[in-house]
């Protein structure tokens, strides 16, 4: 179906058919779906919403929810007859808009396309049901303030409300033949679903409403052959019959009006009419020359053929009410959507008093993106600089950004990929620009083009005795400067549906490629591939597995160093234990909920909530070229060898916006078991 969104499907009790709502630009009709021959027909095509359908017992009627077009209507499309109109409309008229209208209840007649209104209360009347005998009806309504559960008899136009709750109740259901209601409620700050098996109990309860209440039935053919117009039904009638005193209602031939003197409440000094504390209700009056209850017209104003530019003169015989909005082309300017907090002034005892901050800048719909950001301290080939732009206008996102980063570190590998035979002291200081395109191919799927073109200047420093103390001295050991160009082009997927702790549904997968491209002897000159796929299915309730491969390789004068070991990769490894310039891994995860809540009585009252579990599973591998034995041989039974495996278990929570990993892993060969190895990080699970 060729729609921006659909809902609320109910299936045919005749045939093998579906009727749903579906969204067509900002419009909601109803829509019939035939599942055998996979064709579908629009059977309502207007401005207004029909929303939750479902059919009747006996398949020839459709209850559904209605809800009329409020706003004036606006050209959608700009031509010259249109641009003259838009340029004359007020919009901020109050006129534009119709007031006090709410949803109702109608049937839609499957064979003659006709609908007509079943109920139209002064609340909002949403998500009927009509039970097997065909009268009866159950839906949800806030006419008592409060979205409740009301019946009634859409023959005699009796209804009343049964349930009286604070939150709210919403979307029932019935099945009359295990006697059992369904329904969602607002309960303790979230929406929880409710089952009753006492239907006839609950249909046959009670509750009173205290203000005037109105149904309509049998007043229109369609939505728009109603009397009152707009949907609404003629609110008088004729003829009134006996009056029901324990209901404070006279039936009526079609309606029933709530008799207003019911509506009392009892005090010590006697009754009070709840009536007369109700504020008053404030409608626009009816503008003169139109119908009170026709559709709303726009409010036009002209301005006068003389005068000074940039001023609405009144028109001599005319009565201008406001100036409206003039239609003009769309012109960008850049504001500030973010400027960092205070004048971001700070001090450390390695470089003294320091400036940074970041500026964010946009326009006002959002097609241009400009970021700046800085942290300046000691001199400039020590501070940070950062400014990007992304033009987002298109269907393709472009962005590109300049930088420089000054960073010190204590590692065994440097930022553009090379490693070191040990732990090594450098400085880093990284400046060059990055550019990028990134083309959608749906919702799921996309395409990024990528290029960083940097040079890295690195400082080598040792560690030497200081003789004129008992400290240390770092004594300069070198410098190299190298240069990085290397374009990428990747394909992602994202069908993931994230739940409190991470992906529990769906999958991700990102597949790279990169090439270094060298044009002097400090460029690097490399090829590398890189495969990121990630699995998820929820087993049932809040269970999942979580399924991670990953591949990675590198080739040329200066492959990249790829390592295995940690709590991100080989848990029960060492961090960064194992490297090469190829790289396979495997994780498999059991997710569960361990404790709901735990709860400590001392000091205070406190705890945590959404305790996670999980146990995993890693196996993986790095090596450098083909040097790589999986298994060892002539041993007659399977062991690994420069394969490494774990298996583990851990547990995680949410501790204010940081989310607390604890994981507990031993090492395997699938023959033997080593000692228990213990990680603890922060981060979202994979």
């Amino acid at each position: 179906i060729d729609a921006n969104g659909l809902a609320a499907p109910s299936w045919s009790p005749l045939r093998n058919e579906i009727i749903l709502s579906a969204t067509y630009h900002g419009q909601t009709d109803l829509v019939l779906v035939d599942v055998d021959s996979g064709t579908y027909r629009r059977l309502t095509d207007d401005p207004d919403d029909q929303l939750t359908p479902r059919f009747f017992p006996d398949g020839k009627k459709v209850v559904f929810t209605y809800y009329p077009v409020i706003t004036v209507e606006v050209p959608e499309e700009f031509t010259d007859e249109t641009l003259e109109t838009l340029t004359r409309m007020d919009f901020l008229a109050a006129d534009n808009v119709r007031h006090g209208d709410t949803y109702d209840v109608y049937e839609y007649d499957m064979e003659t396309g006709e609908s007509r209104p079943l109920v139209a209360t002064d609340g909002d009347d949403n998500a009927a049901v009509i039970l097997n005998d065909g009268k009866t009806i159950v839906f949800t309504s806030d006419v008592s303030g409060v979205n409740n559960l009301y019946t009634g008899n859409i023959e005699t136009g009796e209804f009343h409300r049964i349930t009286d709750v604070l939150g709210g109740l919403f979307t029932p259901d019935v099945n009359e033949q295990a006697g059992r209601i369904t329904f969602s409620a607002f309960v303790k700050a979230g929406y929880d679903v409710f089952i009753s098996d006492d239907l006839s109990g609950t249909l046959a309860r009670r509750y009173e409403d205290n203000g005037e209440a109105e149904l309509a039935h049998a007043t229109g053919t369609t939505p728009y052959d109603s009397p009152g117009g707009w949907g609404l039904p003629e609110a008088v009638p004729e003829a009134v019959t006996q009056p029901d005193a324990s209901a404070g209602r006279y039936e009526t031939a079609g309606e029933a009006v709530v008799d207003s003197s019911a509506a009392v409440a009892i005090s010590a000094d006697g009754p009070i009419d709840l009536d007369a504390l109700a504020p008053p209700i404030l409608r626009p009056e009816p503008r003169a020359g139109s119908r009170d209850g026709d559709d709303p017209e726009p409010v036009l104003y002209r301005e006068a053929d003389k005068g000074v530019e940039g001023i609405t003169e009144v028109v001599p015989g005319e009565e201008v009410e406001f100036k409206g909005g003039k239609v003009s082309p769309y012109k960008t300017r850049l504001s500030p959507d973010y400027i960092g907090q205070g004048a971001g002034l700070y001090f450390s005892t390695g470089f003294g008093f320091g400036l940074s901050n970041t500026v964010a800048l946009s326009d006002l719909l959002g097609n241009h993106r400009l970021t700046f950001a800085f942290n300046l301290y000691r001199d400039i080939e020590n501070s940070d600089f950062l400014l990007t732009y992304y033009y987002l206008k298109k269907r393709i996102d472009y962005g590109f950004g300049i930088f420089q980063f000054k960073n010190y570190f204590n590692s065994r590998i440097s930022s553009i990929g090379e490693s070191f035979s040990d732990y090594r002291l450098f400085t880093e200081r990284n400046y060059g620009l990055f550019g990028m395109a990134s083309v959608p191919f749906n919702k799921f799927y996309r395409m990024d083009l990528e290029l960083q073109a940097y040079v890295s200047d690195r400082e080598f420093f040792d560690r030497v005795d200081d003789p004129y103390s008992s400290g240390l001295l770092y004594q300069k050991a070198g410098r190299s400067k190298r240069r990085l160009i290397e374009p990428s082009i990747s394909f992602v997927h994202d069908s993931a549906f994230w739940s409190y702790f991470g992906p529990v549904e769906g999958s991700r997968w990102r597949l790279s490629a990169s090439r270094g491209v060298s044009f002097s002897g400090d460029d690097v000159s490399r090829t590398t591939a890189f495969l990121d796929y990630r699995w998820y299915k929820t087993l049932f309730f809040r269970n999942s597995i979580a399924f991670r491969a990953l591949g990675a390789f590198s080739e040329g004068q200066d492959p990249r160093s790829f390592f295995l070991g940690g709590p991100l990769t080989l848990r029960g490894y060492d961090y960064l234990e194992f490297e090469g310039n190829r790289i396979v891994m495997g994780s498999l995860e059991y997710r569960y909920p361990l404790l709901d809540a735990l709860i400590f009585g001392w000091p205070g009252r406190w705890g945590f909530t959404n305790v996670g579990g999980t146990f995993f599973y890693d196996v993986g591998a790095a090596w450098f070229n083909d040097d790589i034995n999986v298994i060892k041989s002539n041993v007659g039974y399977l062991q690994f060898k420069d394969l490494k495996a774990n298996y583990g278990f851990g547990t995680y929570f949410n501790l204010g916006f940081l989310m607390l990993n604890f994981q507990f892993a031993w090492q395997t060969d699938m023959r033997t078991v080593g000692d228990s190895q213990f990680h603890f990080f922060i981060g979202p699970t994979f």
